[in-house]
């Protein structure tokens, strides 16, 4: 399900949250004493195969179009003392953006404008990976197929290491 979408209007690009988050926090046994693990998942289509194959009891293909990053509560773990978000992501290539934008009547989405003269609007996913998820991640799993997604791969992980450092 979209967590964070990417918008652009007339006034320029928004960053949207969608309040996943706190669905997942609702749908926690008993979140005040549960302590999630986050794992990041990028890439190209095998990593759907690698969700799948992981957490089969999810409908990882349900409305996974939508959105820039897309977030999950492993339905196995939802009850345990640390249950698994996972997020997950293409790696190349933004999807059409707004594309969660059906889901922007909800009460807890969230719109934040995106200041051009602060980040670069030619890479806003890299930005958003980088800054906003990579940080908050216990792993990051990343799958390519040859250069061009390998460059990408390296480009990211420079990047989220002088962000975190600065």
């Amino acid at each position: 399900m979209a967590w964070l979408d990417l918008t652009q209007d007339a006034t320029g690009w928004s960053l949207v949250d969608t309040g996943r988050m706190n669905e997942i926090v609702r749908d926690m046994g008993h979140p005040a004493t549960q302590y999630p693990s986050l794992v990041s998942f990028v890439g190209n289509h095998n990593r759907m195969l690698a969700l799948r194959s992981l957490f089969p009891h999810n409908n990882i293909l349900r409305r996974s179009s939508a959105g820039v990053i897309r977030l999950h509560l492993s339905i196995t773990t939802a009850h345990n003392e640390y249950p698994i978000w996972f997020a997950e992501s293409r790696l190349q290539d933004l999807p059409t953006v707004g594309e969660c934008s059906k889901a922007l009547w909800k009460d807890d989405v969230n719109r934040y404008s995106i200041d051009a003269t602060r980040f670069p609007t030619t890479d806003l996913k890299g930005s958003l990976l980088t800054r906003l998820v990579f940080p908050w991640m216990h792993v990051v799993c990343f799958f390519v197929d040859g250069l061009v997604e390998l460059e990408r791969t390296k480009s990211l992980l420079e990047a989220s290491r002088s962000r975190i450092q600065a």
